[in-house]
Formats: structure tokens, sequence, C-alpha cells
């Protein structure tokens, strides 16, 4: 099915997860357990929420919070009941995976970033709210939050209207210097 046969879906939970698999919907209940334990915010970001407005299926969770990933996802780890999953650290970037199996949950530390020169790794800052996070991305379709855990759990945030040009099948960039701040975009 393309983006063009599918009417365009508000985002929800529970969508999200009907459009997993049922190892990586085990996953992602693991994370907002640990959510719920560790009381920190969680929000599914990105081609995930994308996806799911479109009625895609969901081969790539990307989630965020406000908080340590590495801790998190180790709560995430004892919320699964696995001592077979492993979490691996990218300190510098704020980012943690958790692997379980064949499976992987990418996990990003709520941030904004600058970039010193076109094409170098970005300087990466933390900062307390998902608008910001948001704001950094390359696309406007890409720039799409769901809260699952914590106060605003539930809440759908397009600050930039992605909703909007998937609608009017718009490919927009978030900023005037995105390609050359990452020429992979």
């Amino acid at each position: 099915m393309s983006i063009s046969d599918h009417p365009l879906t508000r985002p929800t939970r529970k969508l999200l997860h009907d459009a997993l698999d049922p190892p990586a919907r085990t996953l992602l209940r693991a994370a907002e357990a640990a959510s719920t334990a560790t009381g920190i915010d969680l929000w599914a970001v990105g081609g995930a929420v994308r996806d799911i407005a479109t009625g895609q299926p969901v081969h790539d969770l990307d989630l965020a919070i406000r908080g340590d990933p590495a801790a998190f996802l180790r709560a995430t780890r004892d919320a699964l009941g696995s001592t077979e999953a492993r979490v691996e650290v990218a300190a510098r970037f704020g980012t943690a995976s958790l692997l379980a199996g064949d499976r992987r949950l990418d996990l990003a530390r709520l941030r904004t970033e600058h970039y010193v020169s076109p094409g170098a790794l970005p300087v990466v800052r933390a900062t307390k709210r998902i608008e910001a996070d948001l704001e950094r991305r390359d696309f406007t379709v890409n720039a799409m939050a769901l809260g699952l855990g914590g106060p605003r759990r539930g809440e759908f945030v397009d600050p930039t209207d992605g909703l909007g040009d998937l609608a009017s099948r718009t490919l927009r960039v978030l900023h005037p210097r995105s390609f050359e701040d990452d020429a992979t975009r």
C-alpha cells in the first residue's frame, strides 16, 4: 500500500502498538513499563510516528527521553525480564540501544545540536522539551512525536505541521542549512 492509497490518521499509542510485530511490541511495552517505574517521559519520534500516520508498518522504532538513555534502557531490560539483552551506549550523542535477540530498540536523550562546520559531527546538548528536539530534525514529516509515558502520555506533538505536509505530499526541510550540516540527508 502506498501513502497515496491511505488516508492520514492522527497517530495514537494504540495504532503504534498495532503497527508493530509481537517482538517489537514486547520491547515497547517494556520501555513503557520502565517509563512508569522511573517517572521518565517517553516519546516515539520520527519515522515510526510518520509511518503510523500513513498506515505503513513500523520497522524502525526510535524513542526519546529526558534523562540518561543507558540507565533507562537498563530499566527497560529489567522490565523485559531478560538477562541476555544488552545495552550499547554512544555517550557523545546521548544515545543508547537495547539489543534483545534479533531486535533493537534505539533511544536518544532529548537534545539540540549545532554543526560547527558543514559535514562535521554535531555538538549535542541535552534539552528538556520534546519540541526543541523535534526542531533539530531534518524534515517536517520526521519532526513528530507521540507521548508513550509520563504526563504527556497519548499526546501527539507536531510543532512544524508534519502531518499537514504528509497530507499535501510535501517534503520540507526544517532549516536552511539542513543539507550543508548533514549531507546524508
